[in-house]
C-alpha cells in the first residue's frame, strides 16, 4: 500500500516545541532565583547552629559574603541578627525582578532562620 503522507510537519508539534522553549526560557531563570533564596536561608540555618562560637557581627559578615557569592541584590546584604538568652533569629529582606513573557515582576524574598536555646 502506498503512503499518502506528503512529508509536512504537523503544526501541533511546532506549537508544543515553541511552548516548551518559552517555559524553559522564562522558567529556568525564575527557578534559579528561588533556588538562591533557599540556599541563602539554608546558610542562615547553618550559621545559627554554630552561633555559640561566633559573634553577631561575624555571623552577619559571613552571610554578607555568601550573599555576594550567590550574586544577590545589595538589599540581601542587610542582615538582621537578633540574639537573646532564649532564642536567636537571622533574616534579610530583598526583592528580585523575574522576567515573564509580557512583563517583569518584582518578587520579595525574606529568608529567615530561628533557633530556640
Amino acid at each position: 500500500m502506498v503512503s499518502t503522507r506528503v512529508g509536512r510537519g504537523s503544526l501541533g508539534c511546532l506549537v508544543t516545541a515553541l511552548a516548551a522553549t518559552v517555559v524553559l526560557y522564562f522558567g529556568v531563570p525564575a527557578a534559579v532565583t528561588f533556588w538562591h533564596c533557599y540556599q541563602y536561608e539554608d546558610r542562615m540555618r547553618q550559621e545559627i547552629e554554630f552561633a555559640a562560637m561566633r559573634s553577631d557581627d561575624d555571623i552577619a559578615l559571613r552571610l554578607r559574603a555568601y550573599a555576594d557569592t550567590l550574586d544577590l541584590p545589595p538589599d540581601a546584604r542587610r542582615i538582621v541578627v537578633r540574639r537573646t538568652p532564649q532564642r536567636m533569629a537571622v533574616w534579610a529582606t530583598y526583592s528580585e525582578s523575574i522576567l515573564l513573557p509580557f512583563a517583569t515582576r518584582d518578587v520579595e524574598f525574606t529568608p529567615m532562620a530561628e533557633r530556640r536555646f
